[in-house]
């Protein structure tokens, strides 16, 4: 259809850049989660929470449970509290929680009985920076609340002395994103603050994710971050089963515990012509949970919402007008090779990212989606 070439088990097409097909017409993406698949067996869970107790028995905690109210990390919650584990909920506010999620959350910590952390920042200072990115006219904006939660995750397991942080994300359940689809590194958000924020230094002080700090963090004080899915059957039809009979979890729709998702979703497909629901759905389709029919009927069915009192919500807590949005969206797309980031660089430590990965030091997935997704 209009000449373009779709792959044969995903639902990723060749608009995206870089895309190959092999002989089968499968594309790479798939490929590489392929291989991740085959690469990194399920590790032994109960080893690993094993050795967590271990070392943690004299600690108030074993671990922390990054918490937004959403199906995965509500899930890890209830997973690591029914094994037997001590954890801590922590939720980093970005600003945009929504009701659902506060309702998901309270009812999750309650009934488990676990002890829940709000991390805060001044509205004013995130507002200027979701600015910042929507006015840099690039695909990554979310990058605020992704730096300030892994920032403020990072060091509140440093102060608390609790090294293990345990997620609900991995490349073979979400996906591998194309990396021009979105690519965060920390010199990457130090750009696009200095040249749009009005809060500059604020703005940059909330940024821990600099390779000193990643240094700090995962070398020095030895926080590790443990993709749960990783270890275990991830199945979300079977998830959400056992968080509404449990927990009383209101499922609510994908990424729902977020007010400006359904606004970053429409923007970056109006602006890129990016739907990021295509990169789980087509890991969903990848490990077997979906059929490409399926998937492509969940994807048409999310595809024709109508956001529209969505957006002007947005655009009323963010202060600007229709007509300043319209400006927005009608700028030049730019993307993260516009600005300085560290990619070279980190193009140029192959190995050590390599090494890093397969050490645990860095995110598991880390290496395939710099260097097997291609530029």
């Amino acid at each position: 259809m209009n000449g373009i070439k779709s792959c044969k088990r995903c639902l990723f097409d060749d608009t995206v850049k870089n895309i190959t097909f092999d002989e089968e017409g499968i594309c790479n993406f798939c490929r590489v989660l392929e291989k991740m698949r085959n690469k990194y067996k399920k590790a032994d869970i109960e080893k690993l929470f094993s050795r967590i107790k271990r070392r943690m028995k004299h600690k108030t905690y074993d671990c922390i449970v990054p918490l937004s109210g959403g199906i995965d990390s509500t899930y890890v919650l209830y997973y690591v509290k029914k094994a037997g584990l001590r954890p801590i909920a922590v939720h980093t506010d970005n600003g945009w929680v929504a009701e659902i999620a506060k309702q998901n959350m309270k009812k999750a910590v309650e009934k488990l009985d676990v002890p829940f952390v709000r991390l805060t920042k001044d509205w004013e200072l995130l507002k200027d920076i979701y600015l910042a990115f929507l006015k840099a006219s690039v695909p990554e904006l979310c990058t605020v609340c992704e730096v300030k939660s892994i920032s403020e995750l990072m060091e509140f397991a440093v102060n608390k002395n609790i090294p293990y942080l345990i997620f609900g994300f991995s490349p073979e359940t979400d996906g591998l994103a194309p990396i021009h689809w979105h690519y965060i590194d920390s010199r990457y958000y130090d750009s696009i603050v200095n040249r749009f924020s009005q809060k500059k230094e604020d703005a940059k002080r909330l940024n821990k994710a600099h390779f000193r700090d990643i240094f700090f963090f995962s070398v020095k004080k030895g926080i590790r971050h443990i993709q749960l899915p990783r270890f275990m059957e991830w199945d979300e039809s079977e998830i959400k089963k056992i968080l509404k009979n449990e927990l009383h979890w209101i499922d609510g729709g994908h990424h729902s515990d977020c007010d400006y998702y359904s606004f970053m979703k429409y923007v970056v497909k109006k602006k890129f012509n990016i739907d990021k629901h295509k990169t789980f759905l087509s890991a969903q389709i990848n490990s077997g949970k979906l059929t490409r029919e399926e998937a492509l009927r969940i994807f048409k069915e999310s595809s024709s919402h109508d956001i529209e009192s969505k957006i002007e919500n947005v655009l009323a807590r963010l202060g600007i007008s229709r007509k300043e949005f319209q400006e927005i969206l009608e700028k030049k797309p730019r993307y993260f090779t516009d600005y300085p980031t560290y990619y070279p660089i980190i193009k140029k430590l192959k190995p050590l990212c390599w090494l890093g990965c397969r050490t645990r030091f860095f995110t598991h997935g880390l290496y395939e989606y710099m260097f097997e997704t291609g530029v």
